[in-house]
């Protein structure tokens, strides 16, 4: 799989590095407006460096994506990467309002592309695994958009008295009948 990473001076793209390196993925290309993180990147995967996602976009075939940047050019970025059919991955917030979010999410979906939102990784050791519930999560931006509303994120609403624009909201986290309730800002 050919995977991108667009604006990769955020502070978690350092988190994705490992993974990367696996057999089958082929980081092709990096962009970087700030030239902060984006060379040293580029260098340690051996391939070109653009000082742009939108050259990047214009030059290089990827198949996914992984969006970080300023949180404020994040919706631009994904309306381009759906523009191009292109699925990806974008680092929360994905956006400064509640309502450029909602509209990368329905234009996501309209366009029947598979778009993620990171919000947790968790790593556990094979002896506790087995003693964990078998549950099954999903990312936010779960496309096709048959996808039933347990499996969608939680309500986005501008009236959080913090000023956070992301509610947690009761989903099904496991295949049973019990739900919980799960918070997706881990900021507040």
């Amino acid at each position: 799989m050919r995977v991108a990473l667009l604006e990769a001076s955020h502070w978690h793209v350092p988190l994705y590095l490992a993974a990367l390196e696996r057999p089958g993925v082929e980081v092709v290309a990096v962009s970087d407006r700030e030239a902060v993180k984006g060379p040293g990147i580029a260098e340690r995967f051996g391939c070109p460096l653009y000082q742009s996602y939108q050259e990047l976009l214009e030059r290089t075939k990827i198949d996914f994506a992984f969006v970080f940047g300023r949180h404020v050019d994040m919706p631009v970025i994904g309306g381009a990467l759906i523009d191009r059919n292109i699925p990806f991955a974008i680092e929360k917030p994905c956006g400064t309002t509640a309502s450029s979010v909602a509209t990368l999410r329905a234009r996501a979906e309209s366009a029947g592309l598979y778009v993620a939102v990171p919000f947790i990784f968790v790593l556990v050791s094979s002896s506790t695994r087995s003693a964990r519930p078998k549950a099954r999560y999903r990312p936010a931006f779960t496309t096709p958009a048959s996808a039933s509303l347990s499996d969608r994120p939680p309500a986005i609403s501008q009236a959080d008295p913090r000023g956070c624009s992301i509610q947690p909201k009761p989903v099904a986290a496991a295949r049973s009948t019990s739900e919980r309730t799960l918070s997706t800002c881990f900021a507040c």
